[in-house]
């Protein structure tokens, strides 16, 4: 049990990345102000002469495309990891002998040699969006729905006989552009778990890290160069505790019941780079995590005599995308890149284990 616990730890940041996003999180008391996010330096596309269309510019994208209309696309999605500078020492108030401290180094160093320089994983899949309804007062529905192969590692268990897994966002668009998420929705089980427990805020946060969140985006003002900036502030405790548990099977809620979070800010900031030779309308994002902690103790079983500790601090975090529309509103491409490096702390029968971990993640979504 031990031994699986801490290997589906070390795993999590790397499944996470491909099946679902990483969740940052709201504070419940009154957070700091934010650090200011990584400009975005516009160079704007050149625009479409106004000879090759007699169509009106438009000075706000908004999704007019008629019900039934939709777009396709092939998806890859590009996960690396890799780990380093592991350290192995006593811990704190720890007895153990310097030769069980030298066997222990050699063990741990051995098994995380694999892990250290993990090769890449890329899945393949599609994506779609689609205008579902739109109700008398002229609220759309938009459907994004993502197909996505899953990795041979993944095909254990009760997935043993899936090749791919299907998530389901559910966005409602106001006449002027505002955007309120209505519902997230996957055919495997434990993501579905996982995706019950999320607010329209954190659907929110879901959907940017996908590149699919279009609040910044519709209604806006379609000024070349012009950047805007929002902040989301979430308390993932909860959803944390539900991914780790979701990944744990059964005894998930009795490994990782104990889950502490501290609050995350997440600033995001969308500029508009004119209209590219197709005529379509071309966005930046850039996104910055601020530090992020959090803290877990998994029991231990009768032969030991203290438990599990870990420690995940999030030392940077960032993302960038772009992403083009159609003057109806429907995108034609996006793309997504996410970097972060975390500090792993784990104390375990008198031994501190410390690593660095740092993943990187690239999703696109090209038309078919």
């Amino acid at each position: 049990m031990r031994k699986f616990a801490l290997t589906a730890l070390l795993l999590l940041p790397a499944a996470s990345a491909q099946t679902v996003p990483v969740i940052p999180a709201t504070p419940t008391t009154a957070p700091a102000a934010p650090a200011a996010p990584t400009p975005v330096t516009p160079t704007p596309v050149t625009p479409t002469p106004a000879a090759t269309s007699t169509a009106p510019a438009l000075t706000a994208l908004l999704l007019t495309a008629p019900v039934g209309a939709s777009t396709e696309f092939v998806s890859t999605t590009t996960s690396r990891s890799s780990i380093e500078d592991v350290q192995v020492s006593a811990a704190a108030g720890s007895k153990i002998s310097e030769a069980k401290l030298n066997e222990a180094r050699r063990s741990l160093q051995a098994a995380m040699g694999e892990l250290k320089n993990m090769p890449a994983t890329t899945l393949t899949g599609k994506a779609f969006f689609k205008v579902t309804a739109r109700d008398a007062s002229g609220q759309t529905t938009l459907v994004n729905t993502i197909i996505q192969n899953m990795p041979p590692m993944a095909k254990t268990g009760a997935a043993k006989a899936k090749s791919s897994i299907t998530m389901k966002f559910t966005q409602q668009i106001a006449p002027d552009g505002k955007v309120t998420f209505k519902g997230i929705e996957s055919d495997d089980p434990q993501i579905a778990a996982v995706f019950k427990t999320l607010t329209p805020e954190k659907m929110q946060q879901f959907a940017t890290q996908n590149g699919t969140d279009f609040a910044g985006v519709y209604g806006k003002p379609l000024t070349i160069g012009e950047a805007r900036t929002s902040t989301v502030n979430m308390d993932a405790e909860e959803l944390m505790r539900s991914l780790l548990s979701a990944f744990a099977g059964p005894q998930g809620q009795k490994l990782f019941g104990d889950v502490k979070a501290s609050p995350l800010q997440v600033a995001t900031t969308t500029t508009y780079m004119g209209q590219n030779a197709q005529g379509q309308y071309a966005f930046e994002t850039g996104s910055r995590f601020e530090p992020w902690h959090i803290s877990l103790s998994v029991p231990a079983p009768a032969s030991s005599a203290a438990p599990l500790s870990m420690n995940v601090d999030l030392l940077s975090a960032f993302g960038k995308g772009t992403a083009t529309y159609r003057a109806d509103g429907l995108p034609t491409s996006i793309s997504q890149d996410t970097n972060m490096k975390m500090q792993m702390t784990m104390i375990m029968d008198g031994l501190q284990v410390k690593m660095t971990m740092s993943m990187a993640q690239s999703v696109s979504m090209k038309p078919r």
